[in-house]
């Protein structure tokens, strides 16, 4: 349902507030802001004491629900994000869907939400009567600097242990005007007790990351401490005034590298609602400006950041399916238009190691259908693919084999042998028949499941298959008969099943200039289709009998059809499947 915002609204929030007794006034009538707020007193039905609120209706009102500010005289709980200036109410679990703007208003929360809120702060009722039960997560209500992040790995402390010294790796830093600060991403590496001996120690995730865990250049000393109570204050000045109480020492500011002074505090959480708790960080980082100190005013800037945890439990969180990725290995041979997307998505899926086949460089002419820009022009497809890798998905190991597969290179055999060597699983988006044959030749020789994926001419269709030694029946060359059988190529005699071919765009070969061969024309967008369901066999190909894995498919090959060839517009993916049995007239399987 489309809402549209009804003349008279306001009025009509004003005039039940006015009835109900919420004495409302103006704040803001929102002329220049867009955001018009409204200030209330709330009674508290079931006692004696007004409450403040604030009502800060966004821009999109009704669509969008109001945001309720209190004020520190309201009972503190659960149910209120503490922020410096105000506390913002939770008054619905998922406002953006829970909300009714048609059929609710402002008094309607105030009496239902708001009432059951105060209620609960002050024990009158359980909270199970809430609106909905979610853990308690005090990291989110600290302000988080935009552009700084530092990562920290599982930190299981003693709990005896309650303030120390930190090592931070840096990885960048960002001096900005305005306002002048100093913005750094970083990893936690050590952290030490009181008494300056180390009781963790952090290791990279990958040799990528080796130069930000161990040695000087890249190191900042901080100190932390553990706070055993949430504060009820979430500012810089209020996480430094919780930390000052339980080790006076942080009051004053230790610029000990590039005039910055880095606090860490562990704050307690719950993981599930009144059940198993855990710790995370949050940092207030101070940074000296002015070592002298400017007359009139303070040297140095002040802001908070959380830490984001740098695991692989962390990361795959929300893709348990997906967990027994992690110990794979795969090879990709090819990475233009289908390899370079997939690459991507198996590493952002977990999975454990990539082994990258390619002898071209990026070009012009490959970004609009290539997985990132022009910085990548002038570069080796492998090894701005595995730099890629390395860089944003830290527990996948990438290696780059740039070589062409045929030809006469140097050392081209060695390092596909190499490639090869353990592999689970051989991915062929070369786009020529040749590696294709050699391949599959390769992957049943060395019994491992081997994978094509295609596009055609127009990105009108594609193919994308797979054989698993010892499960599919057929082999490439299976697949290869079955569609020369179906487009006539055979002699009358011959019998089997049918693979149809996959539409193509006649005569869309093109010639880039600069280019050194021709290719045919297709969009990114369209080429996609094909990338991704060849990602989506592979990974049911590699979680083939993991328990709790993703599950398989119950086909082998599949072609695609996206484009009406007689009206000359695309259409839905429409996609045609097969189990690909053993094809009579394949002498791959001959007697």
């Amino acid at each position: 349902m489309c809402l549209k915002a009804p003349a008279g609204r306001y009025e009509l929030e004003w005039r039940q507030l006015d009835e109900a007794g919420y004495q409302p006034t103006v704040v803001d009538e929102g002329s220049t802001s867009g955001i018009v707020v409204w200030k209330v007193a709330f009674p508290d039905k079931q006692g004696e004491a007004t409450y403040p609120i604030t009502i800060y209706f966004p821009h999109n009102y009704p669509f969008g629900i109001p945001d309720l500010k209190a004020d520190r005289t309201f009972p503190v709980g659960r149910h209120i994000e503490s922020r410096p200036d105000s506390y913002l109410l939770c008054t619905l679990a998922d406002p953006g869907n829970s909300w009714d703007g048609e059929g609710e208003t402002v008094r309607d929360l105030l009496e239902r939400q708001v009432q059951r809120a105060l209620d609960i702060h002050l024990g009158r009722i359980p909270p199970e009567s809430a609106e909905a039960l979610e853990p308690d997560r005090p990291v989110f209500h600290v302000e988080h600097q935009p552009h700084t992040r530092l990562l920290v790995q599982e930190t299981n402390l003693p709990v005896e242990q309650r303030y120390g010294a930190i090592e931070i790796g840096l990885t960048s830093a960002q001096d900005v005007a305005n306002p002048p600060i100093r913005l750094i991403c970083g990893v936690l590496r050590t952290i030490k007790a009181s008494n300056g001996e180390p009781i963790a120690r952090f290791h990279a995730p990958s040799d990528r990351w080796k130069p930000f865990y161990v040695g000087d250049k890249n190191r900042i000393r901080g100190r932390w401490v553990r706070l055993q109570e949430l504060p009820s204050d979430y500012s810089a000045v209020g996480l430094l005034r919780a930390a000052e109480a339980v080790w006076p020492a942080v009051r004053t500011p230790h610029y000990r590298d590039r005039d910055l002074d880095v606090l860490g505090l562990l704050l307690p959480e719950e993981v599930q609602y009144q059940g198993e708790t855990m710790e995370s960080w949050v940092f207030v980082v101070r940074h000296r400006r002015d070592r002298k100190k400017k007359q009139g005013g303070p040297g140095f800037s002040m802001y908070t950041m959380r830490g984001d945890r740098l695991t692989r439990e962390e990361a795959q969180a929300r893709t348990p399916r997906l967990t027994p990725l992690q110990n794979k290995r795969v090879v990709v041979v090819g990475l233009g238009a289908l390899g370079a997307p997939l690459v991507w998505q198996l590493a952002r899926s977990g999975i454990g190691e990539l082994r990258l086949v390619d002898n071209d460089l990026v070009e012009i002419g490959n970004i609009p259908r290539w997985l990132t820009g022009v910085a990548a022009v002038g570069n080796p497809k492998t090894h701005w693919l595995v730099d890629y890798v390395l860089e944003n998905f830290p527990f996948t190991h990438a290696t780059p084999y740039h070589c062409k597969v045929g030809g006469s290179q140097p050392g081209a055999a060695a390092q596909l042998e190499e490639a090869f060597e353990g592999a689970d699983l051989i991915i062929d988006c070369a786009a020529n028949r040749a590696v294709s044959q050699y391949l599959a030749e390769e992957a049943q020789a060395r019994a491992v499941p081997y994978l094509w994926a295609y596009a055609t001419p127009g990105a009108w269709g594609g193919n994308v298959g797979r054989v698993v030694p010892d499960v599919t029946e057929g082999c490439w060359y299976c697949a290869e008969w079955a569609k020369a059988l179906a487009a006539g190529e055979l002699a009358e005699t011959a019998q089997g099943y049918k693979i149809s071919r996959p539409p193509s765009e006649p005569d869309s070969n093109v010639q880039s200039k600069g280019c050194f061969h021709p290719t045919f024309s297709g969009s990114g967008v369209d080429l996609d289709s094909v990338s991704n369901l060849a990602t989506r066999l592979a990974i049911a190909t590699l979680c083939r009998g993991e328990p709790g894995g993703y599950p398989d498919f119950d086909w082998n090959v599949a072609v695609l059809s996206q484009w009406d060839k007689e009206k000359g517009i695309p259409t839905v993916p429409q996609w045609t499947t097969s189990p690909l049995a053993r094809h009579p007239e394949c002498p791959n399987h001959a007697s």
